[in-house]
């Protein structure tokens, strides 16, 4: 398959089409493929790349670059939307990530406050559907990944996450209700993001493992998901699904969300997942653990035995850590791009 593009080699995946090899990704959002080398050396902090278009399209063009990776992906973190509802945030620095300080909400009743933001109005939003738009101009046959905040997460967003989950069992009809306010928040993101010129959603829902929730529970969020999923095809353009840690309880479930490709962490091995996704592509799930202590050898090792394992689309089974030596996601990308079909 002689001249594919990365735009056409990830889409033939997802559409379940043979293509020349794996591509090699890292989303954006949760699994950012920023390091303090690359944020240092170009004189970014987390403030500029989180609430400015221009410093995040450097931040995301930087990255590629540096990286090797087949594709742009932004926002950088998964604190975009909770701040949005309220929820107070560190947007960090070169060296610490984003992350949430206080949730949105101090009791779970306090949620009927909350108004659902309009992206365009908001400034990390809005800087963040800029960033897309531009990308996809400059960068017609690379993709272009917009990232979202799942629905289980954003929830533990509204209210603190130890609340969220007991109410999730003793007051479940409140709990689905701040769920609703969650997805009405990240639909309207992923719409702006889609008409802004995002190839594919990565919808990250950490939160959600099934060591965590357990079928009953996540079952809650299958119509959630179904519907998120529904409005970005209906946006034209694809949408994939992290979920965080062992998912081996809700496997059954994860083929009914809707989603064109399911993200795996590196607790499992792609064996495993593949039984129970029925077709689904399988993207991940290289250990960022590994990633960033490993020496480049063991990387490749690490990556050819994924390769072995047929896995879909190579990328991070999590977050990347912010010291992970560029040599080091150098190796796993170049190892892929050194497969090509047989």
């Amino acid at each position: 398959m002689a001249g594919v593009t990365e735009l056409e080699r990830l889409l033939r995946v997802l559409n379940r089409q043979p293509t020349d090899r794996p591509p090699v990704v890292a989303p954006g959002g949760m699994m950012s493929f920023l390091t303090r080398a690359i944020l240092k050396s170009h004189g970014l902090d987390g403030d500029r790349i989180n609430n400015d278009a221009d410093a995040m399209m450097q931040a995301a063009e930087a990255a590629r670059e540096e990286t090797g990776f087949e594709n742009f992906g932004v926002p950088f973190c998964l604190t975009c939307e909770a701040q949005a509802l309220g929820a107070a945030v560190s947007c960090g620095t070169s060296d610490i990530e984003s992350m949430v300080l206080e949730p949105a909400c101090e009791q779970g009743k306090d949620f009927t406050f909350l108004e659902v933001p309009e992206p365009a109005s908001d400034q990390r939003m809005a800087a963040t559907i800029s960033a897309i738009a531009s990308l996809k101009r400059r960068y017609p046959d690379v993709p272009v990944l917009g990232n979202v905040t799942g629905p289980v997460t954003l929830s533990t967003s509204i209210v603190v996450f130890d609340q969220y989950v007991r109410m999730l069992i003793r007051d479940k009809s409140t709990a689905l209700a701040i769920a609703d306010v969650a997805l009405e928040t990240i639909l309207r993101f992923a719409r702006d993001l889609a008409t802004a010129g995002a190839d594919v959603i990565m919808v990250s829902d950490p939160t959600a493992s099934g060591e965590i929730l357990g079928p009953r529970s996540f079952g809650h969020f299958i119509p959630r998901y179904q519907r998120l999923f529904r409005e970005i095809h209906l946006s034209g353009i694809k949408g994939m699904l992290h979920i965080c840690g062992n998912i081996m309880p809700v496997l059954g479930l994860i083929k009914d969300t809707g989603a064109d490709g399911f993200s795996a962490d590196s607790v499992i091995r792609p064996a495993r997942v593949r039984e129970g996704l029925e077709g689904t592509p399988l993207m991940g799930n290289l250990s960022t653990r590994l990633l960033a202590s490993a020496s480049p050898a063991a990387v490749r090792r690490a990556v050819n035995r994924l390769l072995d394992d047929g896995i879909d689309i190579v990328a991070p089974g999590c977050g990347i850590d912010r010291g992970t030596p560029l040599e080091n996601i150098r190796a796993m990308t170049t190892t892929v791009k050194e497969k090509r079909e047989a």
